[in-house]
């Protein structure tokens, strides 16, 4: 006797119900009576994320947002008005949108206005004033956009803009700069996307954060914009870096002449990204003056953009856990004796990482310290490279978008693989590639998977 998935219990469906996304939640509504029935119910109404287009209506209905939002089981919203392609929210759903944010006033924590016009923005700031929990405020406006709207003098009653610690925003017009100001005493983290270079010397050099301890810095400016000049950064700027725990710098073509005199100030950092940059040696040798750094990410795609060749530069940082390195650096390791996570970045060119195995094989002590993680992106593995992986003793080794000729899946199913590699992932945009004249005595996944019970063998969608 056949039996469908409707003629499933209740209990077994509510149990798969329970796996699903918010969005799928709403399509499954419409199989049956029955099943809208049971996603109706407040177990399935979970503190989710919105995002909401102009047609938004198209999908959800109105009263069943207001609903979700009145039972504050909303804490997330994104609003995306796509300016200056007629893309953009009609008065109804403008008002709709204004009775949402009113209505999740007690559990929205996050917000994001992306490509937004002024009438939007005019429409929705004075929600966004009455918010009580918004921590996390983001900010891009569209092309047509002028000027943001002035956030309200505080009352005898806290505003909403006044629990925002989190702002990351497109730094596009004045008045952005206006509205980091108004927050400036109680932001903790602060992302800037940049679009004009003085309004970024201004934010540098005349805010003062006293909380800020989190910057991230990315520069979308156009070529005509120019670097900022040695001189250009001044005490104001020297104050903000030395208070920073975290600092994030990518297409610093903006900073390239003042770059290794912004890292000298950074004396209490942490965790330090510096993604498509270009780096001098002497500014090497300012990171590897960091004695408090855990994390370091130095990463580039561009061929340009990474170490300028003068030799090679020794890390010797005692705290650091975490290391991410593109292929393009050239450095030597010294001691790193809380090492645990490794992430190698192959760029778009797909370049062999043995080199740079072999160096991190170099660090003291590595070979009797298990690593949590090994992870490989956009390499070419051979299979003197493969044989350099399989020396470390990891916890997981993750591939993604590999190619690697067909002596991986032998090299982990080596015998001496058992005691030092616990997991291994892969993501099916890696490839194999098996010569003719060569033996292999295992050619895919799973019989790997087979013959290596001891691996535990995942493999994940290269979307995710």
């Amino acid at each position: 006797m056949s039996t469908s998935i409707l003629d499933l219990p209740t209990e077994v469906l509510d149990h798969i119900f329970d796996f699903l996304p918010f969005i799928n939640r709403q399509h499954a509504k419409l199989v049956c009576r029955r099943w809208n029935q049971l996603l109706s119910a407040p177990r399935y109404m979970k503190a989710t994320q919105l995002n909401l287009t102009p047609d938004f209506h198209r999908r959800w209905s109105a009263d069943d947002l207001l609903r979700f939002a009145s039972q504050g089981k909303l804490h997330s919203i994104r609003l995306v008005e796509a300016s200056g392609r007629g893309d953009n929210f009609s008065q109804e759903s403008l008002a709709s949108i204004v009775q949402l944010l009113e209505a999740g006033c007690y559990s929205l924590e996050k917000i994001q206005l992306d490509g937004c016009t002024d009438s939007f923005l005019r429409a929705v700031f004075d929600a966004l004033g009455k918010m009580r929990r918004m921590r996390n405020l983001i900010f891009f406006l569209g092309e047509e956009s002028t000027e943001l709207p002035k956030i309200p003098v505080t009352g005898p009653e806290p505003i909403g803009f006044s629990f925002v610690t989190n702002l990351d925003l497109g730094l596009t017009k004045a008045s952005c700069l206006e509205l980091v100001n108004s927050l400036a005493s109680q932001l903790t983290c602060v992302s800037l996307h940049v679009r004009v270079k003085d309004l970024l010397e201004q934010f540098l050099n005349e805010l003062h954060l006293p909380a800020l301890h989190s910057l991230a810095l990315y520069d979308y400016t156009p070529d005509n914009q120019g670097t900022i000049e040695p001189g250009a950064l001044g005490d104001g700027c020297w104050r903000i870096l030395a208070q920073l725990k975290t600092l994030r710098i990518r297409n610093n073509f903006m900073f390239c002449a003042v770059l290794t005199e912004m890292i000298s100030h950074c004396q209490n950092i942490k965790h330090l990204t510096l993604e498509h940059c270009l780096i001098s040696m002497q500014c090497m040798k300012q990171i590897g003056a960091f004695k408090g750094l855990k994390e370091l990410y130095l990463i580039s795609y561009n061929p340009w953009g990474f170490i300028r060749r003068e030799g090679e530069s020794l890390l010797d940082l005692p705290n650091l856990e975490h290391l991410s390195l593109s292929l393009e650096a050239k450095i030597k390791f010294g001691k790193l004796p809380k090492l645990t996570s490794v992430t190698i970045n192959g760029g778009g060119e797909m370049t062999n990482p043995k080199a740079i195995l072999s160096e991190i094989k170099k660090i003291d002590g590595i070979g009797g310290r298990r690593l949590r993680k090994l992870h490989m992106t956009n390499v070419t593995l051979d299979w003197e490279a493969n044989e350099l992986i399989r020396a470390f003793w990891v916890d997981l080794v993750s591939f993604d978008n590999c190619d690697s000729d067909g002596s991986l899946l032998d090299v982990l199913a080596n015998a001496g693989t058992q005691r030092r590699i616990t997991r291994i992932r892969l993501t099916d945009d890696c490839t194999f590639t098996f010569q003719i004249e060569e033996y292999y005595r295992i050619r895919t996944v799973d019989d790997l998977r087979r013959r290596c019970p001891y691996l535990q063998i995942t493999e994940t969608p290269s979307q995710l």
